[in-house]
């Protein structure tokens, strides 16, 4: 999986992250309105150039559905067990 660099803050906790990937596709870059899990706390946001931290919180109804999709819940389980993995 190809890692591009964009800084980006997290709007939840501000942690900043350096290096994207996007399962499934290891050479596309980050685009508007693709997803983002932080790394450090969990939170999504959505990807948006126009933010100065280029990730935002999403909106209430697209909180809903992110979290109705079988592929984002997936990977915040992927987040969870690694995240738990290194704490140990």
């Amino acid at each position: 999986m190809m890692e591009h660099a964009l800084a980006t803050h997290c709007w939840n906790c501000g942690y900043e992250c350096n290096h994207h990937s996007a399962p499934g596709d290891d050479h596309a870059p980050p685009s508007d309105g693709d997803i983002s899990v932080c790394i450090n706390c969990g939170k999504l946001a959505i990807f948006d150039a126009s933010m100065p931290d280029k990730v935002r919180r999403p909106s209430p109804s697209e909180s809903i559905e992110l979290h109705q999709d079988p592929e984002v819940h997936q990977m915040l389980i992927a987040w969870y067990r690694a995240k738990h993995m290194t704490e140990r």
